[in-house]
């Protein structure tokens, strides 16, 4: 071997503990693993970016809520414009074809009379109903409006107040009246038998 030549000798590398034990090995894989999941996540989000031209009709909404079955109820605010009579005020006013008219077994007209004068009634009379209700319905309603008012502004400010004033005195006047009636006057009128007894007051009468 020639003095000029000079050999490089590497050092040996030792693999390290770490690198060998299998619990640390595995955590740096499922450490790994998330960091792909994360940027993975990362380009989903970046995908659902919703654009102006990317965004769906509210049609496109309705048509799945359709196919889905789930239709939210429709919120009225203030008035229920469906069932407009929840407490049943008007119940006994009858506009329905069925029960106005009715043929017996005996005696049946021909089905197109039937079915013509059906139409005919339900139409004139929701019209005629709706004509009147526009031209009667506004004026009635300022007039009971002021009316109630002022039922409402007398008993609110006048017949309660004087009732409970009143109250005052009466009720001090109730409690000496019935004082002076268990006192003075029961008494006297068990002695002369005047007083109803409670089997004859309880007892109930039977016709022979």
């Amino acid at each position: 071997m020639s003095s000029d030549r000079k050999e490089e000798i590497e050092p040996e590398q030792m693999p390290l503990k770490s690198d060998t034990d299998p619990e640390k090995l595995k955590v740096l894989e499922t450490n790994a693993t998330t960091k792909e999941e994360i940027g993975e996540t990362g380009k989903k989000e970046h995908k659902k970016i919703c654009r102006i031209w990317q965004r769906k009709s509210p049609r496109s909404y309705n048509f799945e809520r359709e196919k889905d079955g789930t239709k939210k109820p429709k919120m009225t605010v203030g008035l229920n414009l469906e069932n407009r009579d929840d407490k049943g005020l008007n119940n006994h006013i009858i506009m329905d074809f069925d029960e106005v008219f009715a043929e017996p077994d005996g005696s049946h007209s021909f089905n197109w009379t039937w079915l013509a004068t059906n139409r005919i009634f339900t139409a004139t009379s929701t019209a005629i109903y709706k004509l009147l209700a526009a031209f009667i319905a506004i004026p009635f309603a300022i007039f009971f409006g002021i009316l109630f008012a002022i039922s409402a502004v007398i008993s609110v400010f006048f017949c309660t107040p004087l009732a409970v004033l009143l109250g005052i005195p009466l009720n001090a006047l109730s409690k000496s009246w019935d004082f002076v009636v268990c006192r003075f006057l029961n008494p006297i009128t068990r002695s002369i038998c005047c007083q109803r007894k409670k089997e004859e007051k309880d007892a109930v009468i039977l016709d022979v």
